[in-house]
């Protein structure tokens, strides 16, 4: 959407506005420019934060599901045991001795 244009008016007290008013001055900007930086940069921490928590969600899952394949798998093996110590073969409707 190029040449959208969004305007909005800003007080700040206290400690921010004591941080704008001397970081401005230090820096040479106008504290409406610096303002204006600020809330692009918080824009693009909230988008990173957006993406570092879907990726950290994405490792929870793929940790979870390799914990319940590894269930699984010993749970297979008990079978495997059983069916082995009683003499089981296995069939699509159940097993049989």
């Amino acid at each position: 959407m190029s040449g959208s244009e969004v305007s909005a008016n800003v007080k700040l007290v206290g400690r921010y506005a004591e941080r704008i008013e001397a970081e401005a001055q230090e820096r040479g900007v106008s504290r409406p420019a610096l303002i204006a930086d600020y809330a692009m940069r918080g824009m693009d921490a909230a988008q990173s934060m957006e993406d570092v928590e879907a990726r950290a969600m994405e490792r929870r899952l793929s940790a979870t599901l390799l914990a319940m394949r590894g269930e699984v798998e010993r749970l297979q093996e008990s079978v495997d045991h059983l069916v082995a110590h009683f003499g089981l073969e296995a069939s699509e409707d159940g097993f049989h001795v």
